[in-house]
This record gives C-alpha cells, structure tokens and sequence, in this order.
C-alpha cells in the first residue's frame, strides 16, 4: 500500500475495530467506546506502523489542511460506524421476535389451545406493528425508541406471562429491551429508517410462520 485516502483509512479502522468488538462479550458497548470521537485513538491503535506511516506522508504532501483531511475521514467512519450499529440492533430485534415465538410454541405447559389463543394475540400485535412500521417509512419518520420499546415489550408479554417464572423472565426482556434500545437513539434519522426497513423485512418473516402454526394448530384442535 503506498497510497491512502482518509476513506481507506475510514474502511480499515471500522473493519478492525467491528472484528474486535464482534469478539467481546458486549459488542455495542465496544463500538460506542470506539465511536468518531475517537479518532486519535482508533488510528494508534487499529492501523500498523506502516499504515501510519502512509497516512502520516499523506497528510504531510497533502494540499488540504491536515484538520480538512481528519475531518472528512471521521465522517466516512461515522457513517460506517452507525450502520455497524443499526446491523447489531436489528440483529438483536430479529433474535428476540424469534425467541418470544418459540416461547410459546415449545412452552411444555401450555396446551394446543392455549398456544392457538397466545398466537392470535401475538400475531394480532405483530400486524399492528408492522402497520405503524409501514406507514413510518412511507412517511419517511423514523418511529421514536419509546414507540419502539413499548410495541416490542408487549410480544414479551404474550410470550413470557404464563407463571411467577416467566414474569422474571419478561423482566430480563424489558431490561435488554431497554439496553439495546438505548442505541437506537445514537443513529441518525437515515439509519433509523434503514433499521426499520430491516425490522420490516423480519416481521414479515415471523409473520408467515405465526399464521402456519396458528393453521397446524386449528387444525390439531378441530380434530381433537
């Protein structure tokens, strides 16, 4: 590499500091630590001694001040950095719809009817999300993280309600609920829609199979 651009620089350092980040126990933690404010930081200790070398006689036979070249480099970070974000928060939406799914069709103590009047309720929520959600990006209006947490707490309900432990249960999704969600607050207007559109994407997922196993229920229960 004999040539860098504050770009390049951008790509390297969100690569690296993703893969650390992806290696620790708390993933979002780590990127808010290594956030574009950051920047000195990032460059001593995510780029080897030859990439800082290059991007030292960069800035050094540059024409634009060396303020103009670290600051056009933190904006392409940041940009990367806050979809690195947004990926992890859809990750952990994604993963937490098909837990509060699961919870109800592999829950031993519930009986099929049960289970039926649970997935009726839930796929009654999960179509008036996907509504509010729809005629969010239509609007182009990112939904606030309030909207956000509440509409997703109460598939936590539906999913985790049933005994005294469960209710402990439904306290530890509130609270990752919360934390996760504490995120979505970091992100821009842009990639809170882009997050949406993927949480869109995902509950037309979940979707299709609440209404499969709602019909292999019936079914069960029609025959029974």
């Amino acid at each position: 590499m004999d040539k860098i651009e504050p770009e390049d620089i951008a790509i390297i350092l969100i690569k690296r500091v993703a893969d650390y980040c992806n290696s620790q126990r708390d993933a979002l933690a780590c990127l808010k630590e290594y956030g574009p404010n950051k920047i000195n930081i990032l460059l001593n200790i995510f780029l080897t001694i030859d990439e800082r070398r290059i991007f030292t006689n960069m800035i050094q036979n540059s024409n634009m001040p060396k303020h103009e070249i670290l600051s056009d480099m933190i904006d392409e970070y940041e940009v990367r950095w806050k979809f690195k974000i947004l990926k992890k928060i859809s990750e952990f939406i994604s993963n937490k719809l098909n837990l509060f799914l699961n919870s109800i069709i592999n829950n031993s103590k519930l009986d099929s009817s049960t289970k039926l009047k649970r997935l009726k309720a839930f796929e009654s929520v999960l179509d008036t999300i996907e509504l509010i959600v729809s005629n969010s990006l239509k609007e182009k209006r990112p939904l606030n993280k309030k909207d956000l947490y509440d509409w997703l707490a109460r598939l936590a309900d539906i999913a985790f309600i049933f005994s005294i432990e469960d209710v402990d249960k439904n306290l530890d999704q509130y609270k990752e609920l919360e934390y996760h969600l504490g995120y979505y607050e970091i992100l821009d207007d842009e990639k809170k829609i882009m997050l949406l559109e993927l949480l869109s994407e995902n509950m037309n997922q979940i979707g299709s199979e609440v209404l499969n196993k709602i019909d292999e229920l019936e079914t069960i229960n029609s025959n029974s």
